[in-house]
């Protein structure tokens, strides 16, 4: 029989996600969990009309299946796999959604892909979803730390990866999984895991998102059923973390586990683009705003980024909307020229206007290995010889320099209001704020869905 003492990591992290109580999470990290689920809404509702959503959506309605839960936005009904995959894609399809700024995984996406599917379908209340978004992203978060910097660095996408673990582990909750149910789930998502670097730029970057969240909700129902995963399945011989990482380090996985929670180290983004070209927008505002200039005064920009930087969000002639969200010199080009780095700049048509394109030619950057990713600097010169200097030691969403509740809702009212209107977007605000008062989060699907 197993005892505490003689737990795998893997089951101990089973115990922990099956076990903890809501009333155990502190309030400051429940805050965290709100903000995050309220920006996985605006972001999902944002990225509802995209070429990407369309297509899901098409594939859940061939694939069919009984009408558990809801696709965001068009209230179709679809199963809960159907649906977890279309409602995490669409969050994830803008590169607008949360990071946890120290491995660069996209947690939200996939945890609530999956939760609000399976909470829909079993009629969850507003508090379990809060609990099982907290502790979904607490594991996913761990085991990320885990294998960080190495798994990214050899090509993983962590969204996909440990995003599918998160998503399990969530429906897992909702579910009601016990102790041993939790670690099969997690174990049936760890060896579900997939999703390439090789896809940033293309339409199959968001699929990571759409595809952990259903893998998710499978590993989580089978597990439900009794499907067997091995004990050891995140830190084992050929576990996830010796596959994904050349330096595994499984004890990060639990650590402090219940002491130290990682949602406060999450980041919000104000751009829809890759987070490490953030930095990189904001010292180029800077500079713009110390100098009082408009975009056609200015000579030449000349930024440092940490290397991540240039690796991820490097590509200095993007073609496409998409391929764009990781060209940090479009992303400055179009903050200095529309005044936004938001939804409507990430298109094929502003991506290919010739000022775009002129504009962009004027910015350079080069890696500076004393910087943190979040962090940035650079020169500005103006065509009347005037010149300014800044340095952005947080880039403004991550945790040490947060969106205020204020930015938030806001971002979330240009994401919402053009689908839903004033009064439905304002409610869905309200809503989640007081997400432990629902007694059906099925109602927050509905919220989602314009009036007819």
């Amino acid at each position: 029989m197993t005892t505490l003492a003689t737990e795998t990591v893997t089951q101990r992290l089973g115990r922990f996600a099956a076990e903890t109580p809501l009333e155990l999470i502190p309030e400051a990290v429940l805050v965290h969990s709100r903000r995050a689920i309220l920006d996985f809404f605006g972001v999902a509702i944002g990225g509802a009309d995209s070429e990407p959503a369309r297509l899901a959506r098409s594939l859940a309605s061939t694939l069919g299946g009984h009408q558990q839960a809801s696709v965001l936005v068009t209230g179709e009904r679809t199963s809960t796999a159907n649906a977890a995959l279309v409602n995490g894609l669409m969050a994830n399809v803008m590169d607008f959604d949360d990071t946890h700024v120290p491995t660069i995984l996209h947690p939200t996406s996939p945890i609530m892909g999956a939760a609000l599917a399976v909470g829909e379908w079993r009629h969850s209340t507003g508090q379990a979803l809060l609990a099982a978004h907290v502790l979904a992203y607490e594991i996913s978060a761990r085991v990320s730390l885990a294998i960080s910097p190495e798994s990214y660095n050899a090509g993983w996408h962590l969204t996909g990866t440990t995003g599918t673990i998160g998503a399990a582990v969530a429906a897992g909750r909702l579910l009601g999984l016990d102790v041993a149910g939790m670690q099969r789930a997690i174990g049936l998502a760890a060896t579900q895991a997939a999703g390439q670097r090789q896809q940033f730029g293309e339409m199959a970057k968001s699929l990571h998102a759409g595809r952990a969240a259903s893998n998710g909700v499978a590993a989580a129902l089978l597990a439900a059923e009794g499907f067997g995963a091995s004990p050891a399945s995140l830190e084992g011989t050929w576990g996830l973390a010796s596959l994904m990482s050349a330096q595994p380090r499984p004890d990060e996985m639990i650590v402090e586990l219940g002491q130290r929670w990682e949602l406060p180290r999450n980041g919000l983004k104000p751009y829809a683009c890759g987070i490490v070209a953030h930095p990189a927008i904001d010292v180029a505002r800077a500079l713009a705003q110390s100098l009082q200039a408009d975009a056609a005064d200015i000579e030449r920009i000349d930024l440092r980024v940490h290397p991540l930087a240039l690796t991820l969000t490097g590509r200095p002639n993007p073609a496409t909307g998409i391929e764009a969200k990781f060209s940090l010199f479009f992303a400055c080009a179009a903050q200095l020229m529309e005044g936004a780095a938001g939804k409507a700049q990430f298109t094929d048509a502003v991506v290919n206007r010739p000022d775009i394109r002129t504009f962009m030619a004027r910015i350079s950057a080069v890696q500076d290995s004393s910087l943190t990713p979040i962090e940035a600097a650079g020169n500005l010169r103006l065509r009347d010889g005037r010149s300014a200097s800044a340095h952005v030691a947080a880039a403004r969403g991550t945790p040490g320099n947060p969106l205020t509740d204020g930015d938030l809702a806001e971002k979330v009212r240009q994401l919402a209001v053009p689908v839903l209107g004033v009064a439905r977007s304002e409610a869905l605000i309200a809503t989640v704020h007081a997400l432990e008062g629902v007694d059906d989060i099925a109602q927050l699907a509905r919220a989602t869905v314009p009036a007819s």
